[in-house]
């Protein structure tokens, strides 16, 4: 069983990582405590506005996800992150890389259509 004490300093490191992408083009909102973060994906993030739902950008982004090996939950245009409880500094740094390629890539095929 993992010591609270590493879920008090992950939990934080964790939220310092995923709150940096705010900056994709993707994202409009990122939010979070400990280990338990929400990211929401917008068409246009400056007045808020969301997919058309018929686009299913979430199920584009989980197809590229779980290409990337990242496995995440998808709840519409929202990704739901929840990793173990054991989840070290540097497997938050593997999972940012794998989320950065999955934005992009999302972000890539987005626009594309």
């Amino acid at each position: 069983m993992p010591a609270v004490g590493h879920v008090q300093r992950v939990g934080p490191y964790m939220q310092q990582v995923l709150a940096k992408f705010i900056d994709h083009p993707l994202v409009g909102d990122v939010r979070g405590v400990g280990l338990l973060t929400g990211m929401e994906m917008m068409a246009d993030k400056a007045t808020r506005t969301q997919f058309d739902s018929s686009r299913g950008v979430g199920r584009i982004a989980d197809r590229h996800a779980r290409g990337q090996g990242l496995i995440t939950r998808f709840i519409g245009d929202r990704i739901a992150f929840s990793p173990p409880l054991i989840i070290t500094e540097e497997e938050v740094d593997d999972m940012a890389a794998c989320l950065q390629r999955t934005l992009d890539d999302t972000w890539a095929e987005v626009r594309a259509n």
